[in-house]
């Protein structure tokens, strides 16, 4: 039998995360937490971890996490880290704690096993300057001050100011790539993945939100790379999803989100969400989203 991996990064919302457990929880999956540090607790912890039947679940250490910083970065590799020293998995599912599933666990596992080798990632190529100077110069202040916070966005100006005057450039001779840092991919590239390691921290390390560019960049200049391997979701139905993350089998709206944030779906997006083709949507809230998330785990949990 092979296992997948489910890798969940959670911050807040625990009824979210439990409805979440509910539908991995099945013996072909094991599940990696890493909760927020703001949000653990040991009470939590055990919660969660009795909500669990089938499932065998592990937690990570626990950071704080902040948006837009290398720390989110750091959580990913640990998850990864840990599930690959635990065994080898066919897929490895990164998660919000805010996601839910779309299928039941029967459809999740004959897809997989159809498109083995795939690679799930959102990964759009030919990026503009507005993305290569997310790499290109240093983004320190964000790491030391609060996020979006006015005075943290004039000093990141100032700073870019400064370093476009005396010619900064960390921008190396490979090929970058951008996308939804959510992904499903295989055990031979997750490892690939955890091997770069000091890569990724030698050249994201002040990056610009790098959640959004590591594995991407990684899987271009991979030798495991192959355009073919990189699964196309042909679905053309739902023209408010993001269509580049339909890629990595999620449904997310930008275009309702406010800023930089995805739209929390609401009951009236249930058909929206079912006929998405996508396995995975993000994001909800436990208490905007309820009837929703009613209905999606009647759709999915078989009780």
């Amino acid at each position: 039998m092979k296992k997948h991996a489910y890798l969940i990064m959670a911050h807040d919302d625990k009824i979210m995360l439990l409805n979440l457990l509910s539908q991995i929880d099945d013996r072909r999956n094991d599940i990696y937490v890493h909760l927020d540090k703001s949000f653990y607790n040991e009470e939590l912890k055990k919660e969660l971890e009795c909500s669990v039947n089938n499932s065998k679940i592990y937690f990570v250490n626990s950071h704080f996490l902040k948006w837009g910083t290398f720390s989110i970065v750091m959580a990913e590799i640990e998850l990864l880290k840990c599930s690959t020293l635990m065994n080898s998995y066919q897929y490895y599912h990164l998660v919000s704690g805010r996601d839910l599933i779309l299928w039941n666990q029967d459809d999740i596992h004959d897809f997989f096993d159809l498109n083995h080798g795939k690679e799930f990632i959102d990964c759009r190529t030919n990026l503009s300057d507005i993305f290569l100077d997310r790499v290109k110069y240093y983004f320190i202040v964000q790491d030391y001050l609060k996020n979006r916070h006015l005075i943290t966005r004039f000093l990141s100006k100032l700073s870019l100011v400064f370093q476009k005057i005396i010619r900064i450039n960390r921008l190396k001779n490979m090929k970058y790539g951008f996308g939804s840092q959510w992904f499903s991919i295989t055990d031979e590239f997750a490892r690939y993945v955890v091997s770069k390691e000091i890569f990724i921290k030698e050249n994201f390390r002040w990056t610009l939100c790098p959640d959004e560019l590591f594995i991407q960049t990684l899987w271009l200049n991979s030798p495991l790379y192959k355009a073919s391997l990189t699964y196309q979701n042909e679905s053309q139905s739902n023209n408010t999803l993001e269509p580049f993350c339909k890629n990595s089998m999620r449904a997310i709206d930008f275009k309702r989100g406010s800023g930089m944030s995805p739209y929390i779906f609401k009951h009236n997006d249930f058909q929206l969400l079912l006929n998405s083709n996508c396995i995975f949507a993000r994001k909800f809230d436990s208490k905007l989203s309820k009837d929703l998330i009613d209905d999606i785990m009647k759709a999915t949990v078989e009780h």
